[in-house]
């Protein structure tokens, strides 16, 4: 039985969700698109033992509209809220979006914070420990990535999955254990390319066009093969 998940990806302007989704799906970088559009990107993913088929919906332009955004977010079961590591008034824009989430879902709803373009070390404006605290201030896991480089982006949707199966009351893994993700993760790019959890407590305070892309070589693709494995979504 294949899984069904819809997973929505927001942020403000520019700050390489489009390229997050596209590295995922198909593999390769993308650094311009039509911000116009709204994308539905959808790939199959072996996922820790269990096939899912992944819709992402890419908010790409809405940003502006706001009856419009409140619509894709209701359709999502699990938000990635992406800023740019280099562009400061992302990360405060970034900060309201969550807010918005909770007002149009709930609090509980599965989130991840995600600092892209860490590729940029040299033009970064945004700390790591900063995106910390707002991470555990309201209560989700951060993760920093690059799309341009890969860098932690199948780790992303891997751990969102993982959240929305838990928020599911489903299996998180094929040996059905689920108790192995904390309530409160707070994952952080380290020299080693490892990522630290933490559980400590926390208290979670109009497009022209659609379009759907599909990655037909990407069915049934093993995020558990020799070069992606890792003991679980929680990587230590």
């Amino acid at each position: 039985m294949v899984e069904k998940h819809t997973i929505g990806i927001f942020g403000p302007y520019a700050v390489g969700k489009t390229s997050v989704s596209v590295q995922f799906v198909e593999n390769k970088y993308t650094e311009t698109h039509d911000p116009t559009i709204e994308d539905y990107f959808e790939i199959t993913k072996n996922i820790r033992g269990i096939t899912s088929n992944i819709t992402i919906l890419d908010t790409a332009g809405q940003e502006s509209y706001q009856s419009l955004l409140s619509d894709a977010m209701s359709e999502a079961e699990g938000f990635i809220l992406v800023y740019s590591v280099v562009d400061r008034e992302s990360f405060e824009k970034v900060q309201k979006l969550r807010e918005k989430v909770t007002m149009v879902q709930s609090a509980t709803v599965p989130v991840i914070l995600v600092g892209n373009k860490a590729d940029l070390e040299d033009e970064r404006q945004v700390s790591t420990s900063e995106a910390e605290q707002l991470a555990h201030g309201v209560g989700c896991p951060f993760i920093e990535a690059s799309a341009k480089t890969g860098l932690n982006i199948e780790k992303i949707f891997e751990l969102i999955v993982c959240q929305v199966r838990k928020s599911k009351g489903l299996k998180i893994s094929l040996d059905g254990n689920n108790d192995d993700l904390p309530n409160i993760i707070s994952q952080t790019t380290t020299n080693d390319n490892s990522l630290h959890v933490s559980n400590e407590p926390s208290t979670p305070t109009s497009p022209n066009q659609k379009k759907t892309r599909k990655n037909s070589n990407s069915k049934d693709t093993n995020l558990n093969s020799p070069n992606n494995k890792r003991k679980d979504c929680d990587i230590q």
